[in-house]
């Protein structure tokens, strides 16, 4: 059955992206391409699955982004660990930049004129409990699962589960709409054995009051709105927890289907192989010095046709800004480092991550999700990503980064997780022109002569770079030392303030801090002011959100204050989440001020324009806010929705011509294709014929072969010729005909209907009539349907159409067309009937 979207949930150990074609709009006058819809199951899996993994020191970080495409209302993914996984979002593009960073891409300059033994992976810092998160509680009961965590990560709602057993982790996910593979029975029931816990993920599409995690939460309904789908990238995931081995839970991978082609890369402190993987498939193993080299270093440069000497002064000039590895390894460097960052401060979060996650939630609110957004996001968390990156990436030097790369045989997945052993690769095959990283396959050879440092002084580079990290550790050394005498004396001051009794203070203070933190967790008897202050609170700020939203008007000037005021980014964000809630018209204004003003940061005037748009309750509100997509892309996203949200299932819809308008903004076009097409073909015909916008009848044109009904007989209909008309039915503009999948007897019924009228046009004197039925009559899909050949030259007459016709489907046919309007007998078209004998 034809649907708009295909409520569908897949279980899968890695993942999943998707896109949508935007429809292609045709020449003013003919056939036009119809609009992208989606039928079917759409989801495929794609490419090979790549896989980040990093272990140190009891500490191991999994990054995933799904290997699947499709257009879905729902997504899920259900992931084993050993302990409870700390959650993040990670760039989308993360996995071209770690291949860059083992593989840099070469900087190509033309000299003008001249064109260890195998065992276990060493065990760095034992963990107190082997098993799950669960430590010293109870086991669960065989019907029992229980939610452990439950959190929004961008676009996903992810809880962390502990499970009896199979059968209740299956009746778990049938009851929360996704889909459990048969046959997985037994692997899940391994997990639980162990007690290890589950991520359950799924995408945020459905109503969101909801699927909102909230305390004590056991069920969600996902149900969508009418004509609601989700369409776009699934967002690449990184889990980072503790384990006392290194190990990737990849064994419910086995039980998705197609080929299980692996790109595994291991970031360890020895080289490593997968047991029971062959070791064929170890590729490249690169020296953390190395890759230290080509996360910080500039590009390698290739000069052809001669020596770095012989370029001139401007190519060296460009080399600078050309030899930046920023741009193609700059996110492999930010997640190395902060992997080592969480390693060595032992902990399974950065604060700089935590942020993240609060940009991100604060932007589903909005319903931005994106590359644009992100990019925002991006340049917020800069300042601190640096500071972390530089303080920990030179730890890098002490580990190997292995990659692992081949089809893994589906019964070896089944049987366990992988499992690592160290293992040198050979001389031989460690090499880029072996397996280059960028290409998964042997780098092409190339002439000339390759430079690593800047210009020709390599080594005198080496050593400033040496002699620079020599002084920061001695700063590094000196500031642990005054940290720790502070302690010291602080430690004294309190013990001396204790021996003058100054204990009994103590108890007052934390009743005092105890009254404000009930204070913080009862937000309904908050005052205004704190409310404001908790939206600086990352756990309470939600919660002050909807009870300054309940507050509507009294809340509006605090609100603006606390925009104008705040030092923090996220309290901002938060602020405009409420007063997009709030029911005045007077926020409207506000919001228009914001996003209008250089004032504010180009992330802070987006919230506003995506809250400017979260407001238009009718389609001219939405008609007048869709400028905006201009200046801020990353509100494409929310326009789209809101949008489909106004529309519905498209039936009710009374002002067809303001619809195909609206979605004439590229942002919306694919989010009112459901909508429009819901119409049904009778009424997108009559616009395709009759709107007074070109741009609208051409729309139109593109919506119908997806529209319900029956499109074919619609556009037959609507062309039907009548001997006593005065007018083309397309009058005043021009004349489009869908790209519908003709059957021959709708086909020749449209050409008879056109021939018709270009016989009208010609005996009432209508030459521009006449040209926009040429265009029509010479499009491919009509003219093979039908069966009949295109005459030849420019401008084609009557009499060659008809020719043309007749020599298809016979004298008879064209007799009749002639005799409906009386002419037959003339000689000028008897001539066109003696030709056909």
């Amino acid at each position: 059955m034809k649907r708009w979207s295909n409520r569908i949930a897949a279980v899968v150990a890695i993942g999943l992206t998707s896109g949508v074609a935007a429809p292609a709009l045709a020449d003013p006058c003919g056939m036009v391409p119809p609009i992208t819809m989606i039928e079917g199951d759409p989801i495929v899996r794609v490419g090979a699955q790549k896989t980040y993994v990093a272990y140190y020191k009891g500490i191991e970080t999994v990054v995933l982004r799904p290997g699947f495409e499709g257009k879905v209302d729902e997504f899920g993914m259900l992931i084993p660990f050993p302990s409870v996984p700390a959650i993040r979002k990670v760039d989308d593009n993360i996995f071209p930049h770690i291949a860059a960073a083992i593989d840099p891409p070469e900087v190509l300059a033309y000299v003008q004129n001249a064109v260890r033994r195998r065992g276990r992976v060493p065990m760095r810092a034992p963990m107190a409990a082997t098993g799950g998160a669960a430590g010293a509680e109870a086991p669960l009961r065989y019907d029992e699962v229980r939610v452990v965590k439950q959190e929004a990560v961008g676009m996903y709602e992810v809880a962390v589960l502990e499970a009896g057993s199979a059968a209740a982790l299956n009746k778990w996910m049938d009851q929360h709409q996704f889909r459990y593979p048969e046959g997985m029975d037994d692997v899940v029931n391994d997990y639980v054995a162990d007690r290890w816990v589950f991520v359950a993920v799924k995408t945020k599409v459905g109503q969101k009051a909801g699927v909102n995690p909230r305390p004590g939460m056991k069920a969600a309904n996902a149900k969508l709105p009418a004509g609601a789908t989700f369409s776009g990238h699934v967002q690449a995931m990184g889990f980072r927890f503790r384990s006392d081995e290194l190990v990737v839970p990849m064994r419910l991978s086995a039980f998705n289907k197609g080929k299980l082609h692996n790109v595994v890369y291991v970031l360890t402190d020895d080289p490593v192989a997968i047991r029971r993987i062959p070791k064929r498939f170890v590729r490249r193993q690169l020296s953390g010095a190395e890759l230290y080299r080509n996360l910080t270093g500039p590009l390698p440069l290739r000069v052809i046709g001669g020596t770095y000497r012989q370029l001139t002064p401007w190519q060296k000039q460009n080399l600078v800004k050309q030899r930046d590895p920023e741009p193609h390894n700059g996110l492999a460097k930010d997640l190395i480092a902060s992997d080592l960052l969480a390693i060595t401060s032992g902990t399974l979060s950065n604060p700089f991550e935590e942020q993240e996650k609060e940009l991100l939630a604060i932007g589903e609110r909005l319903g931005l999700r994106g590359a644009e957004i992100d990019a925002l996001h991006a340049q917020v968390l800069a300042k601190a990503k640096e500071r972390a990156v530089r303080k920990a990436l030179r730890r890098v030097k002490a580990l190997t980064m292995t990659v692992i790369d081949g089809e893994f045989d589906r019964d070896v997945l089944a049987r366990d997780n992988l499992r690592f052993a160290t293992y040198r690769v050979p001389a031989r095959r460690n090499k880029p022109e072996a397996y280059d990283a960028r290409h998964m396959g042997p780098r092409p050879r190339r002439g000339g002569r390759v430079y690593r440092g800047k210009g020709a002084s390599i080594e005198r580079q080496e050593l400033l770079e040496r002699q620079r990290l020599d002084r920061r550790h001695r700063i590094d050394d000196w500031f642990r030392r005054l940290g720790f005498g502070m302690v010291v004396v602080f430690a004294g001051i309190a013990f001396a303030c204790r021996r003058r009794g100054a204990v009994r203070w103590l108890v007052p203070l934390a009743l005092i801090a105890g009254a404000g933190g009930i204070a913080a967790a009862t937000p309904g008897r908050a005052t205004t002011a704190q409310l404001i202050e908790q939206l600086s609170d990352r756990d309470h700020a939600e919660a002050a959100v909807a009870e300054l939203a309940r507050r509507g008007a009294d809340a509006i000037d605090p609100l603006l204050d606390a925009i104008a005021d705040a030092d923090e980014e996220t309290a901002v964000g938060w602020a405009i989440v409420a007063l997009s809630e709030i029911g005045d018209p007077r926020v409207d204004a506000e919001l228009d001020k914001i996003h209008a003003s250089s004032a504010y940061s180009m992330l802070v005037r987006t919230w506003a324009a995506a809250a400017r748009i979260a407001r238009a309750d009718t389609l001219d509100a939405l008609a007048a806010v869709a400028p905006l997509a201009q200046t801020f892309p990353a509100v494409q996203r929310p326009l789209g929705l809101r949008a489909a949200a106004l529309v519905g299932d498209g039936r009710r819809v009374r002002d067809l011509d303001k619809l195909l308008a609206l979605a004439q903004t590229p942002a919306l076009r694919q989010a009112l294709a459901p909508a429009v097409s819901a119409v049904g073909a009778p009424r997108l015909v009559r616009a395709m014929l009759r709107a007074r916008d070109m741009r609208t009848r051409q729309l139109a044109a593109a919506y119908v072969p997806a529209a319900r009904g029956n499109p074919a007989a619609a556009v037959r209909r609507a062309l039907r010729f009548s001997p006593r008309a005065r007018d083309v039915p397309w009058r005043g503009g021009p004349l489009y005909v869908p790209a519908l999948q003709w059957s021959k007897d709708d086909a020749a019924a449209v050409v008879e209907a056109l021939l018709r009228w270009h016989l009208w046009a010609d005996l009432h004197g209508r030459p521009d009539e006449q040209t926009k039925i040429d265009n029509a009559l010479r499009v491919w899909p009509l003219r093979s349907a039908a069966g009949y050949g295109q005459p030849r030259g420019g401008k084609v007459s009557t009499e060659q159409w008809l020719l043309a016709w007749g020599r298809a489907a016979g004298r008879d046919r064209v007799r009749a067309i002639l005799a409906e309007q009386g002419v037959a007998r003339q000689p000028r078209w008897r001539r066109v009937l003696t030709v056909l004998r």
